[in-house]
């Protein structure tokens, strides 16, 4: 019993004194054409920027969150916010950070819902029962 509590207390005095390690979230990164990226260490966060003009003063811009991107494009909901105001537009700033690719144009949850569904009715329907 007391071999226990010391291995207990060894393990939460170890786990407290070993650096935390940071996982690299992965983004889409673009504007248009979108691809997912691994994020630089540290980075936590992704981000979605609108611009919502017209034309050619309409655009989505999407990257990793880091703070310091003013000159790089798809850098930061900053930089992407210069070039809005350029144009005179506002603009919307998304930030989140709860999963990978989380700065996407949609969710694939409403979808799967659909599916599982529609094999369901399938299952019911058409397949042989004993």
């Amino acid at each position: 019993m007391v071999h226990s509590i010391r291995l207990t207390v060894s393990v939460v005095l170890l786990c407290g004194v070993l650096p935390a390690r940071t996982v690299a979230i992965w983004c889409f990164q673009g504007g248009k054409e979108i691809k997912p990226t691994q994020c630089p260490e540290g980075v936590q966060e992704c981000f979605k920027f609108e611009c919502l003009g017209e034309y050619e003063s309409k655009f989505t811009a999407r990257g990793c969150g880091l703070t310091t991107g003013l000159s790089t494009r798809n850098e930061s909901c900053a930089q992407a916010k210069s070039v809005c105001d350029q144009y005179g537009k506002p603009g919307l700033c998304e930030i989140c950070s709860d999963k990978h690719t989380c700065n996407g144009d949609y969710s694939v949850q409403p979808y799967l819902y659909v599916l599982y569904t529609m094999l369901f009715i399938y299952s019911i329907l058409f397949l042989p029962r004993n």
